[in-house]
């Protein structure tokens, strides 16, 4: 009998953005982390693109209270940005994690399919890739790939499995 777990889904906070905007919220946690506040020049510089864009993505973004913005002046996230922010490096942390430790991507596979993959990524399913992470860590045996139990009931046995089978 398959065995049901419940998955209690955190609400998100984030408001729904394009995957664009996306980009824009963690560029600017990116560059506020290392220097308190963000230009729109260096954000511009940042994601390789013309700094009108940059502008009308700021007015955007302000707009919908994710980051505090004027022209020709400094870019803050808001309170709700920093949120939004964290939710988005959320995804990505997790999805690569997944990708890298229990599929087997290398660094930068595994990063850029994460990237790709954050704005797919509903919240129930960072849940379940949460719990599937914490009962198969690297300090449980059973993360293992070569482990000794029921093959049938571990599902890292059986990707290695199909990994073996691709090789």
């Amino acid at each position: 009998m398959k065995e049901k777990t419940d998955i209690k889904e955190k609400p998100s906070t984030q408001k729904k953005i394009s995957s664009s905007l996306e980009d824009y919220i963690e560029t600017i946690y990116y560059i506020c982390r290392r220097r308190n506040e963000a230009r729109s020049s260096e954000i511009a510089e940042y994601l390789n693109i013309k700094r009108s864009s940059v502008t009308r993505a700021l007015q955007q973004l302000n707009a919908m209270g994710l980051v505090v913005y004027s022209k020709y002046k400094r870019v803050l996230l808001s309170p709700q940005g920093k949120i939004c922010a964290e939710e988005i490096l959320e995804r990505i942390r997790y999805a690569y994690t997944f990708l890298h430790f229990v599929l087997g991507f290398d660094t930068e596979q595994a990063d850029s399919s994460a990237r790709i993959m954050k704005k797919g990524l509903s919240q129930e399913v960072i849940e379940r890739i949460k719990l599937f992470l914490s009962h198969h860590s690297r300090s449980n045996p059973l993360f293992y790939a070569d482990c000794n139990h029921n093959k049938e009931r571990c599902m890292l046995c059986q990707i290695s499995d199909i990994k073996k089978k691709a090789q």
